[in-house]
């Protein structure tokens, strides 16, 4: 994954899965306040990230870190 990269993603059942970029990365997610929070991914190569999360309606966006660079993603809420 290139730094800067966009990765797109769905969430379900407190689960959150991003794809792109040859990434496939998946882990739990943490409400801070309503419509917003944070989690942690584990990908299928090995890398590991922490993202923050905002959502409204069925849709959300983050931003954080994979194996160390940076991504953005916007995802869809099921």
């Amino acid at each position: 994954m290139e730094d800067g990269s966009k990765l797109a993603g769905t969430f379900v059942d407190g689960t959150i899965t991003f794809v792109g970029k040859g990434l496939s990365c998946s882990g739990p997610v943490t409400f801070t306040s309503a419509g917003t929070g944070t989690g942690a991914v584990s990908c299928a190569n090995g890398q590991t990230g922490i993202f923050v999360w905002r959502a409204s309606g069925q849709r959300g966006f983050g931003e954080g870190q994979i194996g160390g660079r940076r991504f953005t993603a916007e995802f869809k809420i099921s």
